[in-house]
């Protein structure tokens, strides 16, 4: 087999071939005309004591009665030589005959002999010449197939024969009309002592080629291969191509081998991960579970643990992924080179061998994958380096894992435990400057940083000062870092707000280090993080702004050469060091190329700034962002880019409000110029302003007057921006209207956001406020009143009487003509019920047990009760569509929003 070295797929493909097509597994002829010539010269025989109809009937050679030695005879001189020539057996043997069935009905079991005398490594069958229809035999070995006694024309009945190794499968058809005598005979090595091979020769090449191949290198994802298990739960009860594979691994002797349970395919608790993996491209639905490891390999028991819950991407074939996937297995038989058992442990398994050498529990070399505890530390170190598409994927592969083995999680906890206890500076120093990342499940930034918090605390910054310098380049050049490492300088600085993901460090000129952190941040930051999302722009810009003005609050007094160094040297010495332009100029230097950068990156970089330090003020940034809000040129149209990209108004709006609250600045004709400029966009930004603790009483009213204005919806175009802002923000009574959750009635949320909102302030407005909604809204758009108006009315509580009364009028006097004439039909169809008294099965049942009800949203609990979940995955309900609402796929366990709701036709197609 002639391959590149590098080629190690293409080289089981062919050790694969040798498994899946065997062509010595099995044999079939029909006699000679001089065999033929050869068994008329022989002694008759007497069977027809033996023919039962429809029936079969084995007799055991020691009982027949009559003596077939001339027969035997035979056999072994003329038959005997061509089964050695067509299977290749291991040395000479013999034929012995077992028994003689007779077979009316096609029975499979006439093919096994009951007694199989040692050194026995195959049967031979011999078929005497009988009228049958029906009863065709097929031998299959692999995917290797031989078929035997098949139909033929219309000629005198012949003697036929077939021969297979043991362990080929054999089945056979009925038999419609006749009957069969079979011959069946053990082959049986002479010397079986020193001849035991009981298959193809092909699997002997297999052994020899894994041999030389397990020596290899092997890439990442080459090291563990598999093959599928249709039978078979144990390593004895294996039959078939795994059988043989395993016969070829185990006389490699270079191959770990291991029978996996396959988690199912339709498992929900892995669904959502598994899909995203199948979006990115990558296969897993060969998810391991449980792990028995062969006893004759020797491997490690650790293995055990550390491969449950890994994914296999593909069974290991010759032929097409198609043909492989086979459906419906529960078992694979999974197999990787010995010298490779530390790849295949991965970065559980390495842990665990870790923390088992820490134990001092008598751990043997050999349970530490044959590694000593420094090269186990590199290895751990180098699986935990990553930030790049394949660590990706790996993070979700550990995410996988995780659900499926609990204890396959915390790594970083569990690593930084283990180079604590090694107490190795050199070692943890390595570690944080090349290797430390976040792309690990269950590795939080709070660990990390209070970890590095407490090295810098034991061995003081300046040790560390290196090191840290080399994450934060590192963290700083990638979108889903950038954010953490900035958040980790400033609460070293004691400036990251309330929520600090470390205590501040307290240590002799500690500036110097917040100082060097954040230079080598923007260094590495300016180039990249004007290709993150937004979102993350505006927290990492604002984050800078925030350190800007720490570093700029803490100047030459706090340097270490303070005293030193005349000041004016000092501050040469920083700006020499320094960025070339604070954050804010790099905000305004970019608003001259793109005006609105301003409004769409800067002021909520500002705003997200002042929410960290309420004290921070930058008024040259805060008057550019002012100026071009009251610009007549700018228009909400400005913050889109395309048709699918642009930034979020209600995001900016709420971020100016907060600028303006700050500076002083909020006064009603900045409010009347949000209105103007993003119109709608102004309620759910003032709401959120609103529920912030800190709003003093003038501001309060203020922003409440502008809420009590309605604002028609046609003034500007804001409909994207509120479907975008709705969408990530979910009401528990409106749910998304678009069945994949893309879209939602911004209308209709946008009046609850207001009404909800008057009514926590003051319900006294309410009547006015709808009075005037009808007039400037409702009253232009009709239709509104069928739309949503109803909907409000009926699912809400926050409603005055008065209120609710003029709209429900309103809705009666629009809608009351289009169902003139009509009648409601009673849309209960069948029986559906939820056997369930908890919440939301008692909201189901009310549901379904009403006539007229068109639709319900749900808020479901995570977990739903077991009755209501059966209810939802039941068989399909041709009365009833439920939509689900949440597509986070991250957090399975948050509560989801859930329309049920009755398929109909429209009021105006409804008979009379």
């Amino acid at each position: 087999m002639p391959r590149c070295d590098d080629d190690i797929g293409g080289y089981y493909k062919d050790i694969m071939y040798l498994l899946e097509f065997p062509k010595t597994a099995s044999m079939t002829r029909v006699f000679t005309a001089k065999d033929e010539a050869a068994i008329r010269a022989l002694p008759a025989w007497d069977l027809s004591r033996y023919h039962q109809p429809r029936t079969t009937t084995i007799v055991a050679a020691a009982d027949l009665a009559f003596d077939t030695t001339a027969f035997d005879t035979f056999v072994n001189t003329t038959l005997v030589k061509r089964v050695k020539t067509a299977l290749a057996p291991e040395g000479p043997f013999h034929a012995a005959l077992a028994h003689i069935a007779f077979d009316s009905v096609g029975d499979a079991q006439s093919f096994g002999a009951a007694h199989r005398p040692p050194g026995t490594f195959g049967t031979l069958y011999v078929a005497l010449p009988r009228h049958v229809r029906g009863g065709e035999v097929e031998f299959s070995r692999g995917y290797d197939h031989n078929k035997w006694l098949q139909p033929r024309r219309a000629d005198a009945p012949q003697h036929s024969y077939a021969a297979c190794y043991r362990n080929s499968h054999v089945t056979a058809a009925a038999i419609t009309e006749g009957d069969r005598v079979l011959l069946v005979y053990n082959l049986v090595y002479t010397d079986s002592s020193a001849h035991t091979r009981d298959y193809p020769a092909s699997i002997d090449e297999a052994a020899t080629h894994l041999r030389k191949l397990g020596a290899k290198d092997h890439g990442i994802f080459e090291v563990l291969q598999g093959c599928p298990v249709q039978q078979g739960t144990s390593f004895e009860t294996l039959s078939g191509l795994p059988k043989d594979l395993l016969t070829a691994l185990l006389r490699s002797r270079v191959y770990d081998v291991a029978l996996a349970t396959l988690v199912p395919d339709n498992d929900a608790s892995v669904d959502k991960l598994r899909s995203r993996l199948l979006d990115l491209g990558v296969l897993a639905n060969i998810l391991l579970q449980h792990i028995e490891l062969h006893p004759a390999t020797g491997a490690p028991s650790v293995l055990q643990d550390a491969l449950c819950g890994v994914v296999l991407p593909e069974y290991t074939s010759s032929i097409s992924d198609e043909f492989s996937q086979e459906l419906g297995a529960t078992h694979a038989l999974i197999f990787w080179p010995k010298q490779r058992r530390l790849e295949v442990a991965g970065l559980h398994g390495t842990m665990l061998c870790l923390e088992r050498a820490l134990t001092n529990d008598g751990t043997t070399h050999k349970e530490l994958l044959g590694y000593e505890v420094p090269s186990l530390v590199g290895h751990a170190s180098d699986l935990m380096q990553g930030m790049d598409d394949d660590t990706f994927h790996a993070d979700l592969y550990q995410r996988l894992q995780a659900i499926v083995n609990p204890s396959a999680t915390a790594f970083f906890n569990r690593f930084a435990a283990v180079l604590t206890t090694l107490g190795n500076i050199d070692l943890i120093l390595e570690f944080v400057a090349n290797c430390l990342n976040m792309d690990h499940v269950s590795t939080t930034l709070p660990d990390v940083a209070k970890w590095l918090h407490g090295l810098c605390a034991t061995h003081g910054w300046e040790l560390l000062f290196q090191s840290l310098v080399r994450l934060v380049d590192r963290w700083s050049q990638h979108q889903a870092t950038m954010a953490p490492i900035l958040h980790f300088i400033a609460s070293l600085a004691g400036v990251d707000g309330a929520t600090p993901v470390c205590p501040a460090l307290h240590q002799p000129f500690a500036i110097e280090l917040i100082k060097g952190l954040y230079r080598a941040a923007r260094l590495a930051l300016d180039p990249h993080y004007h290709n993150t999302r937004l979102v993350v722009q505006h927290e990492v810009l604002g984050l800078c702004l925030v350190l800007d003005a720490y570093v700029a609050a803490n100047g030459v007094s706090s340097h270490w050469l303070h005293g030193r160094l005349p000041p004016l040297a000092l501050a040469a010495i920083d700006a020499a060091l320094d960025p070339a332009k604070s954050m804010a100029l790099r905000l305004l230097d970019a608003a001259e190329t793109d005006g609105a950068a301003l409004l769409t990156t800067a002021a909520p970089a500002l705003a997200y700034s002042m929410r960290h330090q309420r004290r921070l003020r930058v008024p040259s940034l805060a008057i550019a962002i002012a100026a071009k809000l009251h610009d007549p040129s700018t228009t909400v149209d400005m913050l889109m880019t395309d048709e699918w990209s642009y930034s979020d108004a209600v995001v900016i709006v709420q971020s100016i409000l907060t600028i303006a609250r700050s500076d002083g600045t909020l006064t009603p004709p900045l409010l009347e110029r949000c209105r103007t400029v993003f119109g709608a966009c102004t309620v759910p930004a003032i709401r959120a302003i609103l529920t912030q603790d800190d709003v003093d009483e003038a501001t309060r009213a203020l922003l409440f007057q502008s809420v009590l204005r309605p604002i028609p919806r046609n003034d500007t175009n804001d409909a994207k921006h509120l479907n975008d802002y709705y969408r990530d923000h979910p009401h528990p009574s409106v749910a998304p209207s678009h069945d994949n959750a893309r879209e939602v009635d911004a209308g209709w949320r946008l009046a609850v956001d207001t009404l909800e909102l008057i009514a926590e302030l003051d319900a006294s407005q309410m009547l006015p406020y709808v009075r005037s909604w009808n007039a400037q809204v409702l009253s232009q758009k009709p239709w509104m009143y069928g739309g949503f108006v109803a909907d409000c009315l009926l699912r809400n509580t926050f409603w005055t009487d008065e209120a609710w009364l003029l709209v429900a009028n309103l809705c009666l006097k629009n809608l009351t003509p289009h169902f003139a004439g009509r009648r409601l039909r009673d849309l209960r169809k069948g029986k559906a019920h939820v056997d369930c008294d908890c919440e939301l099965a008692t909201q189901l049942n009310t549901f379904l047990a009403s006539k007229h009800a068109l639709v319900e949203v749900l808020r479901a609990p995570a977990p739903m009760c077991t009755a209501v979940q059966a209810f939802v995955d039941g068989p399909p309900k041709t009365s009833l569509e439920l939509t689900w609402h949440n597509d986070d796929d991250d957090d399975a366990a948050e509560p989801v929003t859930i329309t049920i709701e009755r398929p109909h036709d429209d009021f105006s197609d409804d008979e009379p």
